[in-house]
């Protein structure tokens, strides 16, 4: 099992409100920025399977928005076209627009992408296409990475709305990171870390994490690092403050 690498997270004095508006595309974004000023890293929140840009009170990773903030970071989310986006082109297309909305906002040094679920696939399909700027690391919390397990295992439905498609053939390829990624095809170079659970009923760690780990591992990362957490899918004990802001440190310092 990994470990995990931690740092301290302090009290939160004051909690910036979050700024809800659309990006250049339409689609409802959500932002929360830090008081400090200057140019600011940015963590991107790919949001799961039935999730939207909304993260508050009592959502299980609403206390790494505050994690990020305590640290002087902007944080961000997206529809991304919806509850059913995947790694599809439009989903793709709105993480690009998003940091371009907080750049505009708040200028942006480096960046983060945060994925769970379903928006760990698009996190990793984000990085593959090098679709934003300044990207320095990957964390991913369950993710499904799968897509050819997941449309076997319960997601049809939903993975044929992401990408407008009737059957697993039809998949995209390049949007599936298992089955289409190879080490030669992900930016070197980058920091990826990863937490999974092995009593997972959603989104098989077997199937999905462990298999895409070695096409990380391949790729010349600056880290490949993971742990495993309690509990079954995305519980609380997923999203871990501390181990949070460690890697976000190691990515932006």
């Amino acid at each position: 099992m990994g470990h995990r690498m931690t740092r301290t997270v302090g009290p939160q004095r004051r909690f910036p409100k979050p700024i809800d508006t659309t990006d250049s595309g339409g689609q409802n974004i959500r932002m929360w920025l830090p008081e400090t000023t200057g140019p600011a890293p940015l963590i991107i929140w790919c949001h799961p399977q039935g999730g939207t840009q909304t993260i508050g009170i009592g959502y299980f990773a609403y206390h790494l928005v505050h994690a990020a903030l305590q640290e002087g970071w902007s944080f961000a989310a997206s529809a991304t076209h919806g509850a059913d986006s995947w790694s599809s082109n439009a989903a793709v297309a709105d993480i690009t627009n998003l940091r371009a909305a907080v750049h505009a906002a708040r200028p942006v040094s480096s960046v983060v992408l945060l994925g769970a679920s379903m928006g760990g696939c698009l996190a990793s399909v984000v990085a593959k296409e090098a679709a934003v700027p300044d990207l320095r690391g990957v964390y991913l919390i369950d993710p499904a990475v799968n897509l050819e397990w997941m449309y076997d295992n319960g997601y049809s439905t939903s993975i044929n709305t992401g990408f407008g498609i009737s059957s697993k053939a039809a998949i995209p390829t390049g949007k599936d990171p298992v089955n289409d990624f190879t080490g030669a095809s992900l930016p070197a170079g980058l920091r990826w870390r990863s937490t999974a659970s092995v009593t997972d009923a959603s989104v098989s760690k077997t199937n999905c994490i462990d298999l895409f780990r070695p096409i990380i591992q391949a790729s010349s990362p600056a880290e490949e690092s993971y742990f495993t957490h309690l509990g079954n899918h995305i519980p609380s004990s997923a999203a871990w403050p501390a181990d949070l802001v460690a890697f976000g440190h190691r990515c932006f310092d």
